[in-house]
């Protein structure tokens, strides 16, 4: 007992002096409204010892403020993030209802250009090694498309249909170096054959010595060699082979198409007339 008292002597002096103060100062006014020099002695005393008792419920009542506004913000952060976040989904959906749009004019375009029937497809597998450049596309043989067929975007050439399930077709990109699509200069109309290089980019070969090929020429498919109609876009020459020596001149040529980027395609549902006649010649499965 008395270790409490004297381990708060301080603050039960205080409590007693503030009592005392409250009771005489009390009683004085009661009395009289003019103070003595024992009430003013009182009153200096007891202010002093009313600020150390209204100041922490001051402090307190100034936290319990902030802390109130502070959960006001939070509240409306957790709201503003919710609207960033219904926004962000809405302009995804914008955007792939503009790339949805696209694909349906491009289509459009692709069906004015070309007379032959086309059906879309998409890039659903890539088998990107050293030996082969191949597509997997998510149309087959229930679809009508046969081994053979040419496939295209709106930007150019493609490939070719190399295997067909009922499901999916496998299509070997011309960027591959076992691919070779015969092309002409578009300005010119000299002729060459484009094959596949390394680095997705091709070389135009078999052009003689002399034919009129710049840098910058536009090379389109000649319609000739088996797979591909006339006129598709195939690529842009970006450089002249300096060596002089031989029969040929060699070009490099960067695709028309971004096989990067490659998503969509266009297979042309119809065989071209070299390929007919490859099918009409080979010999019967079994």
């Amino acid at each position: 007992m008395f270790q409490f008292l004297g381990k708060n002597r301080i603050y039960l002096t205080a409590a007693v002096l503030l009592g005392a103060a409250a009771l005489l100062l009390s009683s004085s006014i009661q009395r009289e409204t003019r103070f003595s020099f024992i009430d003013r002695l009182i009153f200096d005393l007891a202010v002093p010892i009313q600020k150390m008792v209204a100041v922490p419920a001051q402090t307190v009542r100034e936290v319990w403020g902030d802390y109130v506004a502070l959960m006001g913000v939070s509240e409306e952060n957790k709201e503003l993030r919710r609207r960033i976040s219904d926004l962000a989904e809405e302009n995804r959906q914008f955007r792939e209802a503009l790339l949805t749009a696209e694909r349906y004019r491009l289509i459009g375009e692709m069906r004015d250009r070309l007379p032959q029937p086309m059906i879309p497809a998409s890039v659903i597998g890539e088998d990107s090694t050293a030996w082969f450049r191949t597509v997997l596309l998510d149309r087959g043989e229930r679809d009508g498309v046969k081994r053979g067929m040419a496939v295209v975007t709106a930007e150019g050439v493609v490939g070719h249909v190399v295997a067909a399930s009922s499901r999916a077709a496998k299509v070997l990109l011309v960027i591959d170096t076992t691919s070779a699509v015969d092309v002409m200069v578009e300005r010119s109309r000299a002729r060459g054959i484009v094959e596949g290089e390394r680095d997705s980019l091709c070389a135009l070969k078999y052009m003689v010595h002399g034919d009129d090929v710049k840098v910058g020429d536009r090379l389109v498919s000649s319609g000739m060699g088996g797979f591909f109609p006339k006129g598709l876009p195939v690529g842009k020459v970006t450089e002249i082979a300096t060596e002089k020596r031989g029969l040929f001149q060699q070009a490099i040529v960067q695709p028309s198409v971004d096989f990067n980027k490659l998503e969509e395609v266009f297979v042309i549902l119809e065989l071209s007339p070299q390929q007919k006649l490859l099918e009409e010649l080979a010999p019967p499965l079994g």
